[in-house]
């Protein structure tokens, strides 16, 4: 939301290009890091579930 009011005040053409270039690449990046956060749950998540089948076991 922040973004849509810093483009629409911005004044030149090339600013506001630039303003979207950098909320898409930061966009990007945050996905990114979601994905990565994402992908190492999953890992902890069978780790702990292959520590208690051997305790278990």
């Amino acid at each position: 939301m922040i973004a849509v009011v810093a483009l629409v005040k911005t004044p030149g053409l090339a600013e506001r290009l630039l303003l979207l270039v950098g909320v898409g690449v930061g966009s990007f990046l945050l996905a990114g890091a979601v994905r990565s956060q994402q992908a190492q749950l999953e890992r902890v998540t069978h780790a702990k579930a292959l520590t208690l089948d051997a305790i278990r076991g």
